[in-house]
């Protein structure tokens, strides 16, 4: 999400064949590639902290197809995370509906474990989404680290070599 003048605007980075890294908003590259299913965009909130207490509520903003909030959007409820967290990393990669919820402290101490939510192809309503842990636990236990998606045409292992 890009800032032009004070308001936001949600835009999709596209890597060429040279490698050269480019920005498009989001609108122009829905109306060029509108055979794919791109959804709008939304904010997404997981977890956190409020007043000394950890939280496993997750809130979610859909907003315009410029990236704007507008009027009729609310905050609207979402499955709460199956382990409270604060301090942790949340992304998800563009285009796969994925949201994923990294590890952070807990309750008892800093998280290994991954929260996968797919709101891309979940059927019915929001509030029959579940979060499920994913058996790839993280390195070791951490807190207050980032995490970024990616898409990548080739594996991971194949990508670092």
């Amino acid at each position: 999400v890009g800032s032009a003048g004070g308001s936001l605007e949600a835009v999709v980075f596209l890597k060429s064949q040279d490698g050269t890294v480019s920005s498009t908003p989001l609108h122009q590259y829905q109306s060029i590639n509108s055979k794919t299913d791109v959804g709008l965009p939304a904010l997404v909130v997981v977890g956190g902290r409020l007043r000394g207490r950890t939280l496993a509520a997750c809130e979610m903003l859909a907003l315009s197809s410029s990236g704007t909030k507008t009027d009729e959007n609310q905050w609207q409820a979402m499955p709460n995370l199956l382990e409270h967290r604060g301090s942790h990393a949340a992304c998800s990669a563009a285009g796969t509906g994925l949201v994923f919820a990294l590890g952070g402290g807990g309750v008892d101490g800093n998280l290994d474990s991954v929260e996968i939510l797919d709101i891309g192809t979940a059927k019915g309503a929001m509030n029959e989404w579940r979060w499920h842990t994913m058996k790839g636990r993280l390195s070791s236990p951490r807190h207050a680290f980032g995490a970024v998606a990616c898409v990548t045409k080739s594996s991971p292992k194949e990508s670092c070599r």
